[in-house]
């Protein structure tokens, strides 16, 4: 069975919660979370956001919002 893409990965992490950059990074190895989505948008998935602001730095999470 071929491993899942970074692509795949990312839907199987959206599909349950919200998840950020970090998250990503630590989880899966993915430090370009934004292009992933980008490329999950393409397919036809609907994707939703949140910006979150902490002190000085803010950063995007990301969600599955509904079925393809």
């Amino acid at each position: 069975m071929p491993k899942p893409t970074q692509t795949q990965r990312v839907l199987q992490l959206i599909t349950r919660r919200w998840l950020s950059p970090l998250e990503a990074l630590q989880e899966i190895g993915c430090n370009r979370l934004a292009a992933r989505i980008h490329d999950l948008k393409k397919l036809g998935f609907n994707v939703e956001h949140k910006d979150v602001r902490k002190k000085d730095t803010h950063w995007r999470c990301y969600r599955l919002k509904g079925e393809k």
